[in-house]
């Protein structure tokens, strides 16, 4: 009887190609991360650049959601060109204003030159906000600027479970990254609970970006004067300072009015 270790399957080479193909994550480079041109030169594999695009989102700690959130996909029909702001400025212009600012400050911030100064958004819960500053941030990142997006009560959290051993990193490599990174992104200022360990944190950080021209962009839904209550005069003022500032108003939250259900005709 012949030996069953000898005996050979004839499988098409299409399904050879298909289980071969099944090994690697990506079937063109097999995970080399090169391909060989028409010369035969070698030239990165789509993969390679997705990757590399993965780890710069990750390294500005851009969570999932908001990647989704683009300059391009910024959508003004939420804002009311009938209500006005108290300085008699629509709803409309004011969210157009912003967006114009945010465009303006991502094209101008590149390997070689940033801005001295930053951005504020000022405004209501669920009124585009986050989205512009994430959009910034989506923008820098395929510019290959060095930039970091903190939710400041996950950021302050973060820092007091350093003290408890908790953290995967120190309280000085946090503070560290946050300070020198090109353009930091502060967003939801105000939502905490300061106490003056917290306050002297945020200011430390927000100095020492301000002293070194290094721009930063904030969002917050608390008023000027709220925000002074929350973390302070001082840190308001170095904002103020450092910031151009800008107001979004909406007569209901985009959140709320995106996750309606869709009446059906």
């Amino acid at each position: 009887m012949e030996n069953i270790n000898n005996f050979k399957f004839n499988i098409p080479a299409q399904v050879n190609k298909n289980i071969i193909d099944a090994e690697y994550d990506c079937p063109l480079c097999h995970d080399t991360g090169i391909l060989l041109n028409d010369k035969n030169e070698a030239m990165p594999c789509k993969c390679r650049i997705s990757r590399r695009l993965k780890e710069k989102q990750q390294k500005a700690n851009l969570a999932p959601a908001l990647l989704k959130m683009k300059l391009t996909n910024f959508d003004n029909s939420y804002y009311s060109v009938k209500r006005k702001y108290e300085n008699g400025v629509n709803y409309f212009k004011l969210a157009n204003d912003a967006h114009e600012a945010a465009v303006l400050f991502a094209m101008a911030c590149n390997s070689q030159y940033l801005p001295n100064k930053g951005l504020a958004f000022f405004g209501d819960v669920g009124s585009g906000k986050t989205h512009l500053a994430a959009g910034i941030a989506n923008e820098l990142v395929q510019k290959n600027v060095d930039v970091l997006f903190l939710v400041v009560p996950d950021f302050l959290d973060s820092l007091k479970a350093t003290y408890n051993q908790n953290g995967e990193f120190s309280e000085d490599q946090l503070m560290d990254r946050a300070k020198k990174t090109n353009v930091l992104i502060l967003d939801d200022l105000g939502n905490h609970t300061y106490t003056e360990w917290t306050q002297s944190k945020l200011f430390s950080l927000i100095n020492y970006r301000l002293n070194e021209e290094l721009p930063t962009v904030f969002t917050t839904n608390f008023s000027i004067e709220d925000l002074r209550e929350a973390v302070g005069i001082r840190i308001v003022s170095r904002i103020i300072g450092a910031s151009d500032i800008y107001m979004l108003k909406t007569e209901e939250d985009i959140r709320y009015i995106k996750g309606k259900p869709k009446s059906k005709k």
